[in-house]
């Protein structure tokens, strides 16, 4: 437990930096304190104008420098007073913490730590507005989110403790998953079941900290704002703001898992099990429930869009039975178009700001760019006919694996969902997904059509792309048709 204190107080204290808007006010301190030295230096003022310029700027300093003061204290002592609460309460030792904390080895890990770290930030600050504006404080609060997994596994433990009651009420029953290769409408059907208040998704706002949501939650919702929704990275009209829902819960799987993610690709899960994993699984997803109940006073279900949950379907609906597992999908020239396309943007993307890079790496989003790692289904990756990722013919490759694999899968709570269909036969489809996820609110589920582009799908190029892998992917996207939602023989 030493390392949880030693946690507490770190991250209590850098987190409680921002609430207090501390890191504001020390560079207006230093901006005001600059001012004052430009006051005297300035010719053009006469002794009776500079006096009252500094005397006003001595007010503004005395409070800026009382706030700092007060407010370093609070950093300091709020995070020490929960340790020494749990001193009291024999769980670890206040004075092993301290000690550990003030040692030279300690202080000077640390210090190296915050250097390289304002080198880094600075270095990699970048204009591109990567879907929510982090700024440099928000980047580096990430950096050490994503390399403090192991406390906030050991504080996820203290949080089940501490928010019990509100788990209790928080059952995780008919938990619901989306997934699919990227570009094929899985942000729209989570969207769609998102707009209701009777399910409860990850959203942008729990970062950084996802594994111990409430805690974070419980310390940053003081100083937690408003956020004007933009088009997300993507580029593809989508708009999200810091209450959007996300693509989070392969922060969940990943400390768990570390063998199946290679350098260069995901193995699938097969039958593998692990016991202790399924406990944190469902126990997360109640915190997630519980958040959400919380914020909007409705009975919540669980619902994540993962792309990666491709590689384990059958490990899902093994461990959550009454599991609704959905697969969106589209025509394999339009995906792969859009798969490609995407790849291209965010290479260009994690060029430009390395720090979008450091953060799909460290949700676990592998599709595209610097961190792509396909899935290795069935050892193809090796075997694969077409290896330059920059192509077309991969991509139809990589899609023809991948729901060759899935359409194998479908049956039973596993539905493969078109979205050419959903396009083309909106109300028929949506009444259908309704059915299937058994919403309690159907009218507003059926509203979701507002969401939807009915614009007919692009025309793409076949050119330079591979006849037989051509005609292999559209005989598969016709049997995946056949096998969909609402499996009416719609024009492709």
């Amino acid at each position: 437990m030493l390392y949880v204190g030693v946690a507490i107080l770190v991250l209590g204290f850098v987190v409680l930096l921002k609430a207090f808007g501390l890191v504001d006010k020390a560079n207006r301190t230093i901006a005001c304190s600059k001012e004052s030295v430009d006051i005297i230096r300035n010719p053009g003022l006469g002794d009776d104008d500079k006096e009252k310029a500094l005397q006003a700027n001595s007010k503004q300093l005395f409070l800026l420098f009382f706030q700092l003061t007060l407010g370093c204290a609070a950093a300091l002592l709020l995070p020490a007073a929960v340790v020494w609460g749990l001193d009291k309460a024999g769980l670890m030792s206040f004075d092993e913490v301290v000690a550990f904390t003030l040692s030279w080895e300690f202080l000077l890990g640390t210090t190296l730590l915050i250097v390289v770290l304002f080198y880094v930030m600075r270095k990699n600050k970048s204009d591109h507005d990567y879907e929510i504006r982090y700024s440099l404080f928000d980047r580096a609060l990430h950096h050490i989110a994503f390399k403090a997994v192991i406390p906030q596994l050991s504080l996820a433990d203290m949080e089940d403790s501490m928010f019990k009651d509100e788990l209790a009420k928080a059952e995780n029953k008919s938990p619901v998953f989306i997934t699919g290769l990227p570009r094929g409408g899985t942000t729209l059907v989570l969207d769609m079941c998102f707009s209701l208040k009777e399910f409860a998704a990850h959203r942008y706002r729990d970062m950084p900290f996802l594994l111990v949501p409430m805690l974070w939650d419980k310390f940053s919702h003081k100083f937690q704002k408003g956020d004007e929704k933009r088009e997300r990275a993507h580029g593809d009209g989508m708009m999200v703001s810091v209450d959007s829902p996300e693509a989070l819960e392969e922060m969940v799987w990943k400390p768990f898992w570390k063998k199946q993610y290679g350098k260069d690709r995901i193995f699938p899960w097969g039958t593998k099990s692990d016991s202790a994993f399924d406990e944190f699984f469902d126990k997360h997803m109640q915190k997630i429930i519980a958040l959400r109940q919380k914020a909007t006073g409705a009975h919540c279900r669980y619902v994540s869009k993962n792309n990666l949950n491709i590689s384990r379907v059958d490990y899902l609906t093994k461990t959550f039975p009454e599991a609704k597992v959905i697969i969106p999908y589209m025509h394999p020239l339009v995906q792969a178009q859009s798969l490609l396309k995407q790849h291209r943007n965010f290479l260009g993307i994690h060029k430009d700001d390395p720090f979008a890079s450091t953060y799909m790496e460290g949700v676990g989003h592998y599709d595209f760019g610097d961190n792509i790692r396909p899935i290795d289904f069935n050892g193809w990756f090796d075997n694969r006919q077409f290896k330059d990722f920059n192509t077309m013919n991969f991509w139809i490759e990589y899609w023809t694996v991948a729901y060759g694999q899935l359409l194998s899968k479908a049956g039973g709570n596993v539905y493969l969902h078109s979205h050419e269909a959903l396009c083309q036969d909106t109300e028929n489809v949506l009444a259908k997904l309704a059915d299937i996820l058994d919403v309690d609110d159907r009218e507003g589920f059926m509203k979701n059509e507002a969401m939807i582009w009915k614009t007919p799908p692009p025309e793409v190029s076949t050119e330079g792309i591979d006849p037989e892998l051509l005609k292999r992917a559209e005989g598969l996207y016709k049997r995946l048709r056949a096998n969909s939602l609402v499996p009416e023989d719609y024009p492709s």
